[in-house]
């Protein structure tokens, strides 16, 4: 009777033992599916470089600050990148050029424009990288902004439009 009695606790203690482990190895699993790993690699679109892009742009034009630069006057490249280099973070390479654009009854005297021409301004570069062509060819992200800005000087009774292409890009290297 004793040997019974001890068989069957015996077996209680296997099924016991089994449900044990059924229950920790799932609780395992579950949790690994939950827990968030930590080297995740941050992918970051090229529509957030983007906006980046036109939100400076945008509160530069609110600001005025285009107003403010003598495109005239020697040395505005330097300005101007300081600028950029102060509201855009420092994760971020960066090229501007600046276009002056005009329409050809400028040169032509016609009335009517028959295109526009655009003239570079910007005679150095306006950029936080040495090696541009380096720096944006090994970028897993570019993004291109073209954005135009007119404004008209009441003191001179002058009008200028300007197009600013800022290209943005994130370090790193190309996969």
């Amino acid at each position: 009777m004793i040997s019974i009695k001890r068989s069957k606790i015996g077996q209680a203690r296997i099924i016991e033992t089994f449900f044990a482990i059924l229950i920790v190895s799932s609780s395992f699993i579950v949790s690994s599916y939950m827990i968030i790993p930590t080297n995740i690699p941050l992918v970051v679109g090229k529509g957030d470089l983007e906006k980046i892009g036109f939100n400076i742009f945008d509160s530069l034009a609110a600001g005025r600050v285009f107003e403010e630069i003598d495109f005239t006057q020697a040395g505005w490249e330097k300005r101007l990148e300081i600028v950029f280099e102060k509201i855009l973070p420092s994760e971020i390479y960066f090229n501007l050029t600046v276009y002056k654009a005009y329409d050809s009854s400028e040169i032509t005297s016609h009335y009517l424009p028959t295109h526009v021409n655009l003239e570079m301004i910007n005679s150095i570069p306006i950029t936080n990288v040495e090696n541009i062509n380096e720096a944006f060819k090994k970028s897993p992200e570019i993004a291109s902004i073209t954005y135009v800005y007119t404004y008209y000087d009441w003191k001179t009774n002058k009008s200028m439009i300007l197009v600013f292409i800022l290209t943005l890009a994130r370090p790193g290297e190309k996969k």
